[in-house]
């Protein structure tokens, strides 16, 4: 059997998703070489934390869009945009999850009593199954802060309902 056809829809958008996530850069040693087995908290220099309120004033919605191409295998954001693996994000923002007609959402996520604004799509982008186990979202997450804010500034323009 060709392994290609044994992906699923699912599976390659979930494959897909993953790939665009990126990956860590290898551990390095004070001489600029590959340490293997160290860990990335050993390794990772210390990050300055600057609040969400702070990053999104400086965010670039145009380098968001950008980033959003690792969502639109399964989300729209468009009026007539259908249900994906995802939900359609159209005016998602300010209300609360699982609200989305037309997509049947996780026991998890219709039980996490989660309004969507800025601050909590910042957690969820992190680590969606770390803020709620067990939901369907098939995402590793996204690391940078700063990949996070454009990527809300992006989603808060684009689907914005008038």
């Amino acid at each position: 059997m060709n392994p290609i056809r044994q992906f699923t829809p699912a599976l390659l958008a979930a494959t897909l998703a993953l790939l665009a996530c990126g990956s860590e850069q290898p551990a390095a040693t004070s001489a600029g070489t590959e340490s293997p087995g160290a860990g990335a908290a050993e390794s990772a220099p210390a990050v300055e934390e600057v609040d969400l309120a702070t990053l999104l004033a400086a965010a670039n919605p145009d380098r968001g869009r950008r980033l959003y191409i690792q969502c639109r295998a399964c989300h729209t954001l468009v009026a007539e945009g259908n249900q994906l693996l995802g939900p359609n994000l159209l005016g998602f923002l300010d209300r609360p999850a699982g609200a989305a007609p037309g997509y049947e959402y996780s026991e998890a996520l219709l039980a996490s009593e989660i309004n969507w604004t800025p601050e909590t799509l910042d957690h969820w982008m992190r680590s969606p199954s770390e803020v709620i186990p067990g939901n369907k979202m098939i995402f590793a997450g996204i690391r940078r802060a700063r990949d996070r804010a454009d990527l809300i500034a992006y989603l808060q323009q684009a689907t914005a309902q008038d």
